[in-house]
C-alpha cells in the first residue's frame, strides 16, 4: 500500500505519486540526473501530440532521452488529418525511433514469447484484455488505453520490476494526466475512484478538480469508473494469472537485439 504519511503540497515537478510512478511536464524530459537516478525507461505524455512534437523539435538539443527509452502519448483527440506538413514530418521522424523500440520490445515479450500464458493480458474476459499498441500515440476510447496502458506498465514491470513511469502533464492542472494516474492508483492498490482521485487531490496541491459540468471531465470519469468496475471483474476471473509475479527472461540470442534496459 501506499504510504500516506508521505503525503504532502507539492508544487514543484516531478512529483512522486507512488513507488516508481512520476508526474513531470515537458522540462523534466531535460532533466538527465532525474532520469538516470531514479530509472524512468517509460514515458506516457498526455498532453496534445501536437505540443509534444513542437517540444520535440524545438528543444531536441536539451533532451537527453536516449533512443532505448519507450514514449507513449495518450492523445484521445488526436487527428493526423489536421496536423500541417510540418508536424506531419516530425510524427514520422519520431515514429521512426519510437515506434521501433516499442514494437520490438512487444513483439519479443509478448507476441513471441513462450510464457504467453503467464502475461496478464492473455485471458479470455473480452477485448478489454488484450494488449493493443501498435503506435506509440493511443487515440479513440479512453477505456481502452487505460487498460492498455496499465497492462503495458504490468508487462513491463514483471521484466524489470526497478523500472520507473514518468507521466507528462503541464503544470499539474491537465485531466487526462489525472485520469491516468488514477487508473494506475486503481490498477495497483485496487482504491476505488473517489479513493484515489482523493489522494491526488491531497498530493498536488496545483490538480484542478474534475468539473462534472464539463462534458470532457465527464467522459473521463464516467470511463475511469467502468474501468474500476470492469478491472476488478477481470482480476476476480482471473487472479492466479493477473497476479503472478513470473519473471519473464531474455533469450541470449536477443539480447543485442533488445536491450532496452542499458
Amino acid at each position: 500500500m501506499i504510504d500516506d504519511s508521505s503525503i504532502k503540497s507539492i508544487e514543484e515537478f516531478p512529483i512522486k505519486i507512488c513507488p516508481s510512478i512520476y508526474l513531470g511536464n515537458f522540462q523534466t524530459l531535460t532533466n538527465d540526473k532525474f532520469l538516470n537516478e531514479d530509472n524512468i525507461q517509460i514515458v506516457i505524455n498526455c498532453l496534445p501530440m501536437t505540443k509534444f512534437l513542437k517540444f520535440f523539435n524545438e528543444e531536441g538539443d536539451k533532451i537527453v532521452l536516449p533512443t532505448n527509452k519507450m514514449i507513449l502519448n495518450l492523445d484521445p483527440k488526436f487527428d493526423i488529418n489536421q496536423l500541417n506538413q510540418d508536424e506531419i514530418y516530425q510524427l514520422d521522424e519520431f515514429n521512426k525511433v519510437y515506434n521501433k523500440i516499442l514494437q520490438n520490445y512487444l513483439n519479443f515479450f509478448y507476441k513471441n514469447n513462450d510464457n504467453l500464458n503467464f502475461l496478464i493480458h492473455s485471458t479470455n474476459y473480452n477485448d478489454l484484455t488484450k494488449l493493443t499498441i501498435n503506435n506509440p500515440i493511443l487515440t479513440g476510447n479512453l477505456l481502452v488505453q487505460f487498460f492498455n496502458i496499465t497492462r503495458f506498465i504490468k508487462l513491463c514491470r514483471n521484466i524489470d520490476s526497478k523500472i520507473s513511469i514518468l507521466i507528462i502533464s503541464d503544470d499539474g492542472h491537465y485531466q487526462l494526466s489525472s485520469a491516468l494516474l488514477i487508473s494506475i492508483l486503481m490498477d495497483n492498490y485496487n482504491y476505488n475512484f473517489d479513493a484515489s482521485y482523493q489522494y491526488l487531490l491531497n498530493l498536488n496541491s496545483n490538480l484542478k478538480p474534475f468539473n462534472s459540468n464539463f462534458y470532457d471531465d465527464l467522459i473521463i470519469t464516467e470511463n475511469l469508473k467502468k474501468f474500476y468496475f470492469e478491472n476488478c471483474k477481470i482480476k476476480s476471473l482471473n487472479p492466479s494469472i493477473l497476479t503472478t509475479n513470473y519473471k519473464l527472461k531474455r533469450r541470449n540470442d536477443y539480447d543485442d537485439e533488445v536491450s532496452l534496459y542499458i
